[in-house]
């Protein structure tokens, strides 16, 4: 990439005269503008919010402890390193994908996204979800089926994709995993994600691996911890 080989100074500029998302997809071509990027300060803030560990799990029901109705867990966590001062923490925002006849118990006050803008990236980004990065906050969006869901949900991480820099993405998929795998995988193929890494993989299900890593989601390989 002839960026790459230009003088810090002159990189920096050329770095800084672009839009963020610009900066995102230069920074995401090299691991050398991604280390210069995330040092210096004047694109260290243009980046802030938009370096995170990704985490997608599917397939495992859980019971809510209210009523006990089962949960379905099909959510995406985004999280990020914050420095503050000498202090480092972590922020960790959760994406839960309802749909009807799914338990809704215990996030009556959770902040709601319409599903429609989801074909509005920027707009979502810019006005909602930069907002609960910084606070680490929950976010419910609503859906009228279970297949609903798992489109939406493979939406929002195509978002992600495109407006964060991914430093590692946890693919966890549950033993009742497979057919919302099988969605998702589908939409991956049609509309494969901005995505530059292996995904580190944990799988307790009957998949056919031949199948599953097959998927455009792997077309960087898989990790090593692959189970």
């Amino acid at each position: 990439m002839i960026l790459d080989e230009l003088p810090l100074e002159l990189m920096r500029e050329v770095l800084l005269d672009l839009s963020t998302v610009d900066i995102i997809q230069t920074v995401k071509c090299t691991r050398r503008l991604y280390h210069f990027a995330k040092a210096d300060r004047a694109l260290g803030r243009r980046l802030r919010n938009r370096i995170f560990n990704f985490c997608l799990r599917l397939g495992k029901n859980k019971v809510f402890a209210d009523c006990g109705e089962p949960i379905l867990c099909l959510y995406l966590d985004a999280s990020f390193r914050e420095k503050r001062g000498a202090m480092t923490r972590w922020r960790i925002s959760s994406f839960i994908f309802w749909f009807e006849g799914g338990c809704k118990c215990g996030y009556g006050r959770t902040p709601k996204i319409e599903p429609g803008l989801l074909d509005h990236p920027s707009f979502l980004y810019d006005r909602h979800l930069l907002g609960a990065f910084d606070t680490g906050s929950r976010l419910i969006i609503n859906n009228g089926s279970l297949d609903d869901a798992i489109i939406n949900c493979a939406k929002l991480f195509n978002i992600l994709m495109k407006f964060c820099v991914v430093r590692r993405l946890e693919l966890v998929l549950y033993n009742s995993g497979d057919h919302k795998w099988d969605k998702m995988n589908a939409f991956f193929n049609a509309n494969p994600p901005d995505l530059r890494i292996q995904p580190y993989v944990s799988i307790d299900s009957a998949i056919n691996l031949d199948d599953f890593l097959t998927g455009s989601i792997f077309s960087n390989g898989k990790s090593r911890d692959f189970l």
